[in-house]
């Protein structure tokens, strides 16, 4: 996801996406602990998806 998709998604839509990859994010962690993430390089692009929409949250925040 791109960051101006992420940009001209409305705030609900954010914190629910927000959410989804924070659970994609425990979710990863857990199969990571169990030996069956093979796709490692799925934590670093979530991280960033997750920071990416944080950005958006806190820049919108600072505008109002």
């Amino acid at each position: 996801m791109d960051f101006v998709d992420i940009n001209n998604l409305p705030e609900k839509e954010l914190r629910e996406l927000l959410h989804e990859k924070r659970a994609e994010l425990q979710s990863l962690r857990f199969q990571a602990r169990e030996a069956q993430l093979k796709k490692t390089h799925l934590f670093q692009a979530t991280k960033k998806i997750i920071s990416r929409i944080l950005t958006v949250m806190k820049a919108r925040e600072a505008k109002q």
